[in-house]
C-alpha cells in the first residue's frame, strides 16, 4: 500500500467535502495567491476575484480533482492561467469601448429656445411663468395665421420682443386671454 502526500490527503478530503481541511487550505494560501495575482493583474480587487474563484472552483469540482497533483502548483498554475485570461479579457473591453467612441458620432445636446430670461427659473423647478409665456405667445402666433413649422422662430423673435417690455408683455398676455389681438 502507498502512503499519501499531504496533498493528496488534502485533496481527497476537500473531495470528501471536508470543510475543516478546506479551510485550512484557503488560510494557507489565500494571502500568498492574492499576491501573486496582484503582482500579474496590478489590480487587488481583481486579484482577490481570481483568487476567490479559484477557491470555489477546488470546493464544487474537488471530486474531479486529480489528488496526484501538488495542491500548491495547482493552486498557482490556476491563478496565473485566470490572472492572463483576465488580461485578455481586459485588453479585449478597451478595444471594443475604443472602437465604440470611433463608430459611434458625439452625441450632441439639443439647442434649448429661451423666451425670456424667466426660463433659468426652468432649472429651479419654476415653471408656471414660463409655460404661461410660452402659452400666451403661442396663442398670439396661432391668431395671427403663422404656419407651424415656422413657429419656433417667430416664438424667439416673439420672445425677444417682449423681454426689454414687461407692460407689453402682460397687455399681449392680456389680450391674448381676452380671445382677441
Amino acid at each position: 500500500m502507498t502512503e499519501q502526500t499531504p496533498d493528496q490527503a488534502e485533496v481527497e478530503a476537500i473531495a470528501l467535502d471536508n470543510k475543516e481541511v478546506f479551510h485550512r487550505v484557503f488560510n494557507t494560501y489565500y494571502e500568498s495567491l492574492c499576491d501573486y495575482a496582484f503582482t500579474i493583474l496590478k489590480d487587488q480587487d481583481e486579484g482577490e476575484d481570481v483568487v476567490q474563484s479559484i477557491f470555489l472552483n477546488l470546493w464544487e469540482q474537488g471530486k474531479r480533482f486529480d489528488a496526484n497533483y501538488k495542491l500548491k502548483a495547482y493552486l498557482f498554475k490556476s491563478v496565473y492561467h485566470r490572472c492572463i485570461n483576465q488580461l485578455e479579457h481586459r485588453a479585449i473591453r478597451l478595444k471594443h469601448r475604443d472602437q465604440q467612441k470611433v463608430l459611434k458620432p458625439a452625441v450632441q445636446q439639443p439647442e434649448v429656445l429661451h423666451l425670456h430670461p424667466l426660463s433659468n427659473q426652468l432649472s429651479s423647478g419654476n415653471r408656471k411663468p414660463l409655460l404661461k409665456e410660452q402659452a400666451a405667445v403661442l396663442r398670439y402666433l396661432s391668431s395671427s395665421g403663422a404656419e407651424p413649422s415656422s413657429a419656433p422662430a417667430k416664438a424667439a423673435a416673439a420672445g425677444s420682443m417682449t423681454c426689454g417690455n414687461s407692460d407689453r408683455r402682460r397687455s399681449m398676455m392680456r389680450t391674448t386671454e381676452e380671445g382677441g389681438v
